[in-house]
């Protein structure tokens, strides 16, 4: 089912309606016409100015399409939703000029969204194909406007008292009468509309979605007649059901469990924060995962204790500050989940004394009251979200010497490192020579990751070099020049030993969100098999206040998406994810889903999907700086094998360090080492399922991009070349050492004839360890330009390609401008369609 921001209870027209209070007036507006056509004929679906502008919303995902009726038929336009979005008509501008003039625009075709907060009634005549409605899909509209956040409308059920006779059917025009009165929720008037969207119903109905055709679209201050009884000028009154029978809440633009004292069991217990302290008096003994703390709204906590207590949530409504005391001791926490909500604050903090703050995530998922799976982590939900450890000196060091197997003895360059005793450094595998292409590679039983982790036991300097002594031995050599890398931060969140469930970071809506120097150990869920998420749908026969429903489900998922290790998912606030280490994530390290985020000096470890994953395409912020360690894992297979059967949603999921979706996000500076099952470094563009998303406004994006789609943005280029990796982002000075069957994979970048740069990577250098593979793949591109890029083979008498290239069609080959550009050791300097 699509949600947008602030979706609430829909409202539902039964048979018999409650009583109604007495008919209000129509409004007082008194327009020169009563009637206000939108959509009548196929020329209402594009804009004014160009009639290859289309004003439907998700038009190119849906295939929206307009047919023109002749002269003994209506014409009208078609919507069939996805499973995971709706569509429809939108309104107002929806192009600008580079000084933010209007030069495409929908109705009212005047630049400006139609203002419906003193009109009578929405009106259109409908036909409705679902094949599935005896499942429970029902059909409905919502409106969304009301500037930036967007608010959302009411929910309205095509039924009852909104359709001629009842209902909607396939082979007959039915009438649509919806008061606006109807349409307004506590938080919007209905003041500058965006948009109309037709629903869908969810993942319950797989691929067959129902289809809606939709005439005569107006607004009106004199609605025509129904076959019934029309509905009335004000709405009907709002009867609540009991809150208890809720199960989720609307925030930013999905639903999350509902938290309370009263909804727990028996067995667990809330506790409050009183007075700016936190809870005393908790049961030592009580049992794991039986107590909540509530930090209530107004309250300003500081917790800097090591209570034993394991703790079930903490729900931070006010304030709650995690630091030791100054003269105090280490901080410990054990929980299983902390949300914090809407103006919540969380932030988590050391002071450079020494002391450092750990805090274990232990608990296990409950999809009874949890069907998605968000609980057991941290959970931002419009909360404001900061930590910040102390800075390290070195986040990474070459190795001087060889590190020989059964030695514990390190010898790295450079001194004044700061590598602590007791701290934890992560040395990449170095092997070479596998043969990562052969069609048996994974079953073979000749690959095993060298990945080690060396417990700091001592470390002494001397003539510009560092002995570091481990507390174990290793089990494999290590080539002289790989980096180790520092894992060890003043604050660490891991999950315990004894947690059934992994712990997860996810951040979304309106809060800050910012992560610096810290250690993330054992986070996320999500792994690189095959989605498979929880499927649910909202009841729409209950009716509750506050943007609460009760949401059925259909199936629990067994790979739900979206809870990766560290995770800014529609942020609407400038994030940053600054000198981390993250460790071990079964799917993604650090994932910026349609949100601004500086993901910078970071070093990320055994992301079996991807280190670092810009998901979305309208992602900004900058990569810059970021040491990423492959250990070999991932499916290993390429985006395309999943691309269209799960329409661009399971993506980066084949071992790979950055992968990005999109073009406008700069990726500078960066470094990979070890084992890719895929790339160190990838892009895949294609333009499917994601061209009519929109750069949000967050403070930072190019003022040219914001409220802009992919869609758009990339027109302005159509005649100039098309818009490249340079445009608004790039590609510039990142390196790879590394064992990869793809030193870096650009899939889908196009090229007109007339484009005779095409997308620039700018100062690359891509060594290969392994045996087989391609220093550069391309598939489905015309044109590159390589300044500066050096992609060298590290093993004698590879099979490996310089370049590789796919798919380009009509004959045409990879077409490459260069500056210095050196392919060395590589047995094959062009291969593919080059």
């Amino acid at each position: 089912m699509n949600l947008t921001v602030g979706d609430v209870a829909p409202v539902l027209r039964t048979a018999t309606p409650p009583p109604t209070p007495l008919p209000t007036a129509v409004p007082t507006a008194h327009p020169t016409v009563d009637v206000w056509p939108i959509w009548k004929t196929t020329a209402d679906g594009h804009t004014r100015e160009d009639t290859e502008v289309s004003c439907y919303e998700q038009g190119d995902r849906l295939g929206i399409e307009s047919t023109n009726g002749g002269l003994f038929d209506h014409s009208y336009f078609s919507v069939r939703p996805d499973n995971w979005v709706a569509g429809g008509l939108r309104f107002g501008c929806v192009a600008n000029d580079a000084n933010y003039n209007c030069i495409q625009s929908c109705y009212p075709f005047d630049g400006n969204n139609p203002e419906w907060s003193d009109k009578g009634y929405l009106t259109f005549q409908a036909k409705y194909d679902d094949t599935l409605s005896p499942l429970g899909c029902k059909p409905k509209i919502h409106l969304t406007g009301g500037g930036w956040p967007r608010q959302s409308s009411q929910v309205i059920i095509l039924q009852e008292e909104y359709v001629d006779a009842g209902y909607l059917v396939s082979d007959e025009w039915r009438q649509v009468v919806i008061p606006m009165e109807d349409l307004k929720t506590p938080s919007w008037d209905l003041s500058r509309v965006y948009a109309l969207y037709f629903e869908n119903c969810g993942d319950l109905h797989s691929v067959i979605q129902p289809t809606y055709h939709i005439t005569d679209l107006a607004v009106t201050n004199t609605p025509p007649e129904l076959l019934s009884t029309p509905p009335s000028s004000s709405p009907s009154e709002f009867v609540s059901d009991n809150p208890l029978l809720a199960t989720h809440r609307m925030c930013h633009h999905h639903w999350y469990p509902i938290f309370g004292a009263d909804r727990e069991p028996a067995v667990k217990f809330w506790v409050e924060a009183e007075n700016n302290a936190w809870p005393t008096g908790v049961n030592v003994d009580a049992e794991p995962q039986t107590v909540t703390v509530r930090i209530p709204r107004g309250q300003s906590v500081v917790y800097s204790g090591a209570e034993a207590t394991k703790y079930d949530k903490i729900i931070v409504e006010g304030s709650l500050t995690i630091r030791p005391d100054p003269s105090g001791d280490d901080v410990s926490l054990t929980v299983g989940t902390i949300v914090v909500e809407m103006d919540g604050a969380l932030d988590i903090r050391t002071g450079q004394t020494g002391q450092t703050v750990s805090i274990q995530i232990e608990g296990a998922l409950d999809t009874s009251i949890d069907p998605e799976q968000f609980m057991v982590g941290i959970l931002s939900l419009g909360g404001n979200v900061t930590m910040t450890g102390d800075p390290v000196s070195s986040k990474m060091a070459p190795l001087g010497t060889r590190a020989v197997a059964g030695s514990n003895v390190l010898v790295v360059s450079g001194t004044n490192l700061n590598f602590v005793v007791g701290g934890e450094l992560v040395i990449p595998d170095t092997q070479k020579g596998l043969d990562v292409t052969h069609w048996n590679f994974v079953n073979s039983g000749t690959y095993f990751d060298q990945t080690e982790v060396c417990k700091i036991k001592s470390v002494s300097e001397s003539a510009m070099r560092s002995e570091i002594v481990c507390e174990s031995p290793f089990a494999f050599d290590h080539s002289s020049g790989c980096n180790v890398a520092y894992m060890t931060r003043s604050i660490k969140l891991s999950t315990s030993p004894l947690s059934m469930s992994r712990g997860h970071i996810f951040n979304t809506g309106e809060g800050l969100f910012e992560v610096r120097h810290v250690q993330i150990q054992s986070f996320g869920r999500t792994t690189t098999k095959m989605l498979n998420s929880t499927v649910m749908y909202r009841d729409t026969e209950l009716k509750f206040e506050g943007g609460m429903a009760r949401m059925n489900v259909v199936s629990v998922g067994t790979n739900q998406i979206a809870r990766y290790a560290l995770h800014a998912h529609h942020s609407r606030v400038e994030g940053h994810f600054v000198g981390n280490s993250v460790y071990d994530s079964p799917r993604d390290g650090m994932v910026a889903h349609d949100s601004r985020v500086h993901i910078i000096d970071n070093i990320i470890v055994g992301a079996d999907g991807t280190g670092i994953f810009l998901e979305d395409g309208t992602e900004t912020g900058p990569v810059l700086n970021n040491y990423i360690i492959g250990t070999g894992r991932g499916s290993r297979g390429h985006d395309d094998s999943r691309f269209a059967s799960r329409n661009g949603t399971d993506m980066a999921h084949g071992g790979f360090g950055v992968w990005a979706r999109g073009l406008l996000a700069l990726v500078q500076g960066n470094h990979a080492e070890g084992h890719f099952g895929r790339s160190p470094y990838a892009f895949f563009v294609h333009p499917n399922f994601i061209s009519d998303n929109i750069v949000p406004n967050v403070p930072g994006t190019p003022s040219v991009l914001v409220g802009k789609s992919l869609k758009q943005i990339a027109k302005a280029f159509e005649y100039t070349g098309g818009m490249h990796l340079q445009t608004y982002g790039g590609f510039i000075d990142n390196s790879a050492v590394a064992t990869f069957q793809v030193g870096l994979d650009m899939s889908y970048f196009g090229g007109g004839l007339d484009d005779h740069v095409g997308s620039v990577i700018q100062g690359a250098n891509i060594e290969a360890l392994a045996k087989s593979g391609s220093g550069l793949s391309t598939t489905h591109s015309r044109i590159f330009t390589l300044n500066n890029v050096t992609l060298k083979g590290m093993v004698q008498n590879n099979t490996m390609n310089g370049i590789w290239c796919n798919n380009l069609g009509n004959g045409e080959t990879l077409e490459i401008q260069s500056t210095n550009l050196v392919i060395e050791n590589i047995a094959v300097i062009r291969g593919g369609n080059c």
